[in-house]
C-alpha cells in the first residue's frame, strides 16, 4: 500500500505438444538415456501402429533403449515433417541405424508436459501414388489439407474443415490399397 514494493505474479507453463517432443531427440542422437527416458511419463505406453503394444512404463522404456545403444555402433533421427494438433504430435522421420536409413511416422501423446504414448509407424508396406491418394481424400470429403504425412500405405492428414463460417482442424489416418481409401482412422 505504501507504493514501494511491486508484486511479481507468474503462472507455472507447460511446454507446447512441440516441445515436449523436441526434448528427446537430442539426447537419442547422443545416447544419453536418462535425459532421453525423462521426456517420457512414468506409465509411457510405447506401440507399433495400429495397436500392437510393445511395453508400458518408463523403466521398460529405458531398459530397451539401453539394450539399443549398446548393441548399435551409431544411430541418428530427423524429423522431416511435422504435424501438431491438440496435444499430438505425428513426425515424419528419417532414422539411419548403422549406416541404414529407415523411414517412419511417429505418433507421439503428450500431457502434463510429457509423452504419453509413442507408436511407431513404419513405411515398409511400399507406397502409394501420393497424389492419386490426395486427390480421392479430396473428392470424398469437403476438406483442406493442411499438411501430410505418407508412410507406406497410410496418409496421415492435418486437414481443415469449414463448418457454419468456423474453420475446425483434426487429424486422420488413411489406409489407402489400390489408389482408394479402404480405412478412415479419426484421430482425437
Amino acid at each position: 500500500p505504501d507504493g514501494t514494493k511491486i508484486a511479481l505474479v507468474a503462472e507455472k507453463s507447460t511446454p507446447s505438444p512441440d516441445a515436449i517432443v523436441n526434448r528427446h531427440i537430442d539426447p537419442f542422437n547422443q545416447g544419453e538415456l536418462d535425459s532421453f527416458a525423462q521426456s517420457f511419463a512414468e506409465n509411457v505406453v510405447v506401440q507399433r501402429f495400429p495397436s500392437d503394444t510393445m511395453y508400458v512404463g518408463r523403466e521398460a522404456l529405458q531398459r530397451n533403449y539401453e539394450n539399443f545403444f549398446r548393441n548399435n555402433s551409431s544411430w541418428n533421427v530427423a524429423v522431416n515433417n511435422r504435424i501438431v494438433h491438440n496435444e499430438m504430435v505425428i513426425d515424419e522421420e528419417l532414422v539411419m541405424v548403422n549406416g541404414k536409413k529407415h523411414r517412419q511416422a511417429t505418433l507421439y501423446e503428450t500431457k502434463d508436459g510429457l509423452i504419453q504414448s509413442m507408436t511407431f509407424i513404419s513405411d515398409n508396406t511400399g507406397s502409394e501414388n501420393p497424389e492419386l491418394v490426395l486427390a480421392t481424400i479430396k473428392k470424398d470429403r469437403d476438406v483442406t489439407i493442411v499438411n501430410k504425412i505418407i508412410a507406406g500405405n497410410l496418409v496421415i492428414c492435418h486437414e481443415m474443415e469449414e463448418v457454419q463460417g468456423t474453420n475446425t482442424y483434426s487429424v486422420t489416418i488413411y489406409e489407402v490399397e489400390k489408389g482408394e481409401v479402404k480405412k478412415t482412422i479419426p484421430l482425437k
